[in-house]
């Protein structure tokens, strides 16, 4: 699919969308997109476009429409594509919905799903209302469904249909959601060199923390989360830095510099660790239970600590 932008003879910013795809603009109408600091709150009908496309179904070519996203940014555009389905549970007729969440393809590639509820559908519906995505089933997590559980295996656009599991109430399963046991790993602490597992944490409130040197957000975090570790005894509450994508000589520099005292995992193990966590931006965090399963995800270290104290104040 093509676009052409430029500045029309009142200077405004207009867009044209091939949105036929017949490789021909001619027939298109220029608007206006709305503003990419506004992404969050433009009007639908201020930035999003109809567009054509071809795909392959049931061993034909068919044609197919998608909702296109566009925005102004500086003398550019970016484009997204919010795509939101809907399937039915055949046993029980509850609807799931499925939302894809990388928004760079129209094919529901990397989506997610959840049971869809009455006041998840009133939510939508209302101006400046939405639902957010991130307390949803990744692909690889759970859903429960007339109390059985299922996973959730992605979307098979063949067959038009979504893919689930049916899970053996009997098996142990690990997840990032919340309620769940994380998935456990053992790895080398990288100042002391001795192992470390997750299990060797429980009876303890443990803060997973998916980070790196290189990455900006992180280190900004780094001291509200100095704060909240030097607030609470080492018999109710430890940290562990997953540390990607660094090297050794980086880290340790780090480390000493800005005095950071809590174990760090890194090299290969942490890059497993993080695949298996199934995180895909920085920083990610991760908090467990005594029991080692999961509280909370990407909580701020500025709120850490009040979570962390109410936490630790119902335990005792």
């Amino acid at each position: 699919m093509y676009a052409v932008t430029g500045v029309d003879e009142q200077s405004r910013f207009q867009v044209l969308i091939d949105s036929n795809n017949n490789l021909d603009v001619s027939d298109e109408e220029p608007f206006e997109s709305a503003a990419y600091s506004n992404m969050f709150n433009s009007p639908e009908t201020g930035t999003i476009r109809l567009i054509q496309f071809e795909r392959y179904l049931n061993r034909k070519v068919v044609k197919a429409t998608s909702k296109l996203a566009i925005w102004r940014s500086a003398d550019e555009i970016k484009i997204s594509f919010p795509l939101y389905a809907q399937a039915t549970f055949p046993e029980s007729g509850e609807r799931i919905a499925v939302v894809a969440t990388n928004c760079a393809n129209p094919n529901f590639i990397n989506s997610v799903a959840t049971v869809l509820t009455d006041s998840m559908m009133q939510r939508a519906k209302e101006p400046g209302k939405r639902v957010w995505t991130r307390g949803m089933s990744k692909e690889g997590e759970y859903l429960s469904i007339n109390q059985e559980t299922y996973k959730y295996a992605g979307v098979d656009l063949l067959r038009q249909v979504i893919r689930l599991k049916k899970m053996n109430r009997n098996d142990t399963l690990y997840s990032t959601q919340r309620g769940f046991l994380a998935p456990p790993f053992t790895a080398v602490e990288f100042t002391t060199q001795k192992p470390l597992s997750l299990s060797s944490l429980r009876g303890k409130y443990v803060l997973l923390d998916f980070w790196g040197t290189w990455c900006t957000p992180c280190r900004a975090e780094m001291p509200s989360l100095k704060r909240a570790y030097e607030q609470f005894d080492r018999s109710q509450v430890e940290f562990v830095g997953i540390v990607t994508n660094d090297t050794p000589e980086k880290l340790r520099q780090y480390l000493d510099q800005e005095k950071i005292t809590w174990p760090q995992l890194h090299s290969d193990e942490a890059d497993k660790i993080a695949e298996a966590y199934q995180v895909n931006s920085y920083p990610t965090t991760v908090l467990l239970d005594p029991q080692g399963k999961v509280v909370l995800t990407h909580i701020s270290g500025q709120n850490l600590p009040q979570v962390l104290y109410q936490l630790t104040k119902s335990k005792n």
